[in-house]
């Protein structure tokens, strides 16, 4: 039966047991009407009696005492008074009672104050009285014959009757509605009853024991099978109980494992107390529960709280909950290792005690103005805060603070990462991105990013900034001489004595390898005229410290620097031009030959202009074929053409014919020499295959850019360019020069032992001008040199030496390669160069570059002398 209808079913039983009640009453209240009528009774009433509570209680009354209907007779000593009388099986006659003894049935006066003579009648069961019925008459009864009064009583006594039937049939609906009420509550509880009788050793269940044990209700039970459903020592545990309430009157409650009769395991919880009759325990009694649901329910709430605490415990960040009071409540294991406290060392504590000063002495003032405004920073997001450990030490934390209600209480949770490691990986990062390994200066990120900063702050006030680029000259030689760990020293030394020159208003920054960046901090409006001799000075003294002599490799070297420097309105150039501004500086001071300061000047300015413009139009320049070749014959000392060198010309329409000293240092700096030097080896590969079908077989040497010769694919395409026009790797001729080699040694060396191996040449170009060493010249495939023209211009008519020249030439002899002489212009030169067992000759007085026609014309003239002789 559904659980909603059953207990709306005892309801209407209720609601009828009422409505029984109600019309019991009005039936007996016809029936005093009658005997008033019948008897001349007019105070007669009908109580009934409450034996627990010792008092009477008026149900129904006759006309004259209506006024009683619903009074109480709580007086004890009046309710044990009659009792006693009407439990001797008599009525109680009152005649005339003393004012005295009528207080207990005031109520009973007529309406006109006379007091009259009153009869009481138990009603009764087997067991006690039940009611009275109480009755009143006007005249005396003494005065009434012994047949009126014989017809009374009779009528009373069925009166009686019906009464005590109606009460015992209230009694027993009474009862079976409230066994069912329980039958229904012990249900829905899981709660069950029992009793054992130790007269006769019997045992009573309730219908919800039986369900529990998976029994049918009303089958046989005893004690013994009761216990038995109890495992192990669960039977044990309850047997002493048991025991202990017989012996020692010992109530007991236990929760314990059981087994019901089905099988299937349960935890139950069973009560135990006794019923004792003079001392003596009779009986034993108590509830039993089924607690299965709710033991699963507290071990999955544990299991849960274990598993969270575990989680808790094992996370690296700390856990710690306060109250308002900011009093400690508890805290995880990470504690320990974060605040080298432990957590019963903290708990009970106030928090304050993990904050350096003076934030533990604001701690309590800020929580006091959170539970005031409710407003607060902190809580919900992580901040960064410092806290303090155990030993002293301040670090540096993440806090993130979250707040509950538990137990109607306000708490804080707080979770407090340690971000020690963190800051230190991110000043670590911060320090490589921002500054140099080496030197710890500022790099070249820096100064862009301030540099920026300064062009905002100076385009507010129309201001100008200063800044210099500083390059050392011939530094590669240092490092090729005697290694990076030589260099870098050297490098060090120099950025010291650069810095320690600067006032407060100059920042340096390291660039390049070998180059750094001098930034004025604050914009220049007003006495820029001091500024100008200010920076005169200074870069006069850096110039002087620089070249001041440094002990490198147990040797004394003077190195020099170049300064470039310029001055610009904020607003008229951006932080990439200006840059290229001072590259631009630089090269001039690089031109008048180093150890200089050079400062750009309205022509200068306009000769950088047009740099940028030139810079801007060399993929124009590539896209328009605007580029072609010219090539300038190579003879050796019988006067036959043995090569050429391939030089690359510029007829733009923009610009008219401009030099390859002007635009080749451009594509250097921007990067499009690597599209150039591919165009150049590309139009030199096809070149040679129509000289092959033609059966014409020369060499050309090709000049290689230091960034193309570094390009990760340079080798696969060289490769793939001598397959495509199907030319033989020893018809070109690779020209490097010694700056190249430098940029990076080694990657360059790997390319040059490479493309050796497929049998292409190498000759390196201005041999002499830059960082000459033997120790690379051994180490690397090369197969020729060429003196520089500036070595061969010191040649003239007067017969005098030319140490350099002559080093060259017998270093080559030495390693065993060819030497090319290159802008020879007179006859006393190659005399000079052949003299000394030059092998190859290059110039204006043998052949200017010519253009491919006329270049072709002569190597065809030539391929027919050697032909017919």
């Amino acid at each position: 039966m559904n659980k909603i209808g059953y207990l709306t079913d005892l309801c209407r039983l209720q609601q009828r047991v009422c409505d029984q009640q109600e019309q019991l009453e009005s039936t007996f209240q016809q029936a005093l009407n009658k005997l008033n009528s019948d008897f001349a009774l007019p105070c007669s009433s009908l109580w009934s009696t409450d034996n627990k509570e010792q008092t009477f209680h008026c149900r129904v009354s006759a006309a004259d005492v209506e006024n009683c209907l619903g009074s109480k007779i709580n007086d004890q000593l009046i309710y044990e008074n009659i009792m006693a009388m009407l439990n001797k099986g008599q009525p109680i006659f009152f005649s005339h009672l003393p004012r005295e003894k009528r207080i207990a049935f005031e109520q009973m006066m007529t309406s006109d104050g006379r007091w009259t003579d009153l009869l009481i009648f138990p009603m009764s069961d087997a067991q006690c009285i039940t009611g009275l019925l109480i009755l009143g008459a006007d005249t005396r009864f003494d005065d009434w014959s012994s047949f009126k009064f014989s017809l009374l009583c009779n009528q009373i006594f069925a009166l009686a009757n019906a009464y005590i039937t109606h009460n015992n049939q209230k009694n027993q609906m009474d009862l079976l509605h409230q066994n069912e009420l329980l039958n229904e509550i012990e249900q829905l509880a899981s709660v069950g009853g029992w009793e054992y009788n130790l007269a006769d050793q019997s045992m009573i269940w309730t219908d919800e024991t039986y369900r529990i044990y998976g029994l049918e209700i009303g089958s046989p039970i005893t004690a013994d099978i009761g216990i038995q459903h109890y495992p192990n020592d669960a039977g044990l545990i309850i047997g002493q109980c048991f025991q202990q309430a017989i012996e020692q009157h010992i109530p007991y409650d236990e929760e314990l494992r059981f087994i019901d009769a089905q099988g299937r395991k349960k935890w139950i919880r069973t009560t135990g107390k006794v019923r004792k009759h003079q001392g003596v325990v009779t009986h034993i009694y108590g509830a039993f529960e089924d607690i299965t649901r709710e033991k699963a329910l507290i071990s999955h709430e544990q299991d849960t709280s274990a598993y969270l605490a575990t989680i808790i415990n094992n996370l690296n960040d700390a856990v710690i909950t306060v109250n308002d009071h900011g009093t400690i409540l508890s805290a995880n294991r990470s504690v320990e290792k974060i605040f080298l406290s432990k957590e019963v060392e903290l708990v009970g504590k106030n928090v304050s005690v993990l904050m350096p000063q003076p934030y533990a002495n604001m701690h309590q003032k800020y929580v006091t103005s959170y539970l005031n405004t409710g407003k607060a920073k902190i809580i919900g997001v992580g901040r960064e805060l410092p806290a303090i450990r155990a030993n002293g030490n301040e670090f540096p934390m993440e806090l993130s603070l979250s707040e509950v209600i538990q137990n109607n209480q306000r708490v804080f949770i707080g979770i407090i990462k340690d971000i020690s490691e963190r800051k230190e990986a991110q000043d670590k990062i911060y320090q490589l991105a921002y500054f140099d390994g080496l030197t710890d200066l500022p790099n070249r990120i820096s100064f862009e990013r301030d540099l920026q900063d300064l062009l905002n702050k100076a385009s507010l006030t129309q201001s100008q900034i200063y800044a210099s680029l500083l390059d050392i000259d011939r530094f590669g030689q240092i490092n090729l001489t005697y290694g990076k760990t030589t260099g870098n020293y050297a490098l060090n030394m120099i950025a010291q004595r650069i810095n320690a020159l600067l006032p407060k208003t100059f920042k340096l920054y390291r660039n390049t390898a070998d180059s750094f960046f001098l930034l004025h901090q604050t914009p220049l409006s007003d006495g820029i005229e001091n500024e100008l001799l200010t920076i005169a000075k200074l870069s006069q003294a850096i110039l002087q410290s620089v070249s001041d002599e440094m002990a490198i490799a147990e040797h004394i070297h003077h190195l020099t620097i170049s300064i470039g420097s310029a001055f610009t309105f904020a607003n008229s150039l951006n932080c990439e031009r200006f840059i290229q501004l001072l590259e631009f500086a630089k090269s001039q001071a690089k031109s008048k030959g180093g150890n200089t300061h050079s400062i750009i000047d309205n022509k200068q300015y306009a000769e950088f202009e047009r740099r940028s413009l030139i810079a801007s139009s060399l993929q124009l320049a590539l896209n328009k074929n605007e580029f072609y070749l010219q090539l300038q014959p190579q003879y050796n000392t019988a006067g036959n053409i043995v090569a050429s060198e391939a030089l690359i010309r510029w007829r733009s329409t923009t610009f008219g014919s401009v030099s390859p000293a002007e635009f080749i240092p451009i594509a250097e700096d921007n990067g499009d020499i690597i599209q150039i030097g591919r165009w150049v080896l590309n139009s030199v590969c096809q070149l040679l295959n129509e000289l092959n079908h033609q059966g014409i077989h020369t060499v050309i040497a090709v000049n290689l850019s230091a960034k193309q010769l570094i390009q990760p694919k340079f080798c696969q395409e060289l490769l793939h360019q001598s397959q495509l026009w199907e030319i033989s790797p020893q018809e070109l001729m690779l020209e490097i020069t010694e700056t190249t080699l430098v940029t990076d040694i080694d990657l360059v060396k790997q390319r040059m032992l490479l493309l050796s191996k497929y049998g292409f040449r190498f000759s390196i170009d201005d041999f002499g001008t830059g960082y000459s060493s033997l120790s690379y010249l051994q180490a690397l495939p090369i197969h020729e040199l060429k003196i520089d023209r500036f070595f061969v211009e010191a040649i003239n008519d007067n017969s005098a030496q030319v140490p350099i020249v002559n080093t060259i030439l017998q270093m080559a002899k030495s390693l065993g390669v060819q030497t090319v002489a290159e802008g020879i212009e007179n006859k006393w030169q190659q005399s000079y160069l052949a003299e000394r067992g030059c092998d190859i000759y290059q110039g204006y007085l043998l052949s200017k570059p010519l253009d491919l026609k006329a270049w072709l014309y002569k190597i065809q003239q030539a391929q027919a002398v050697a032909m017919s002789e």
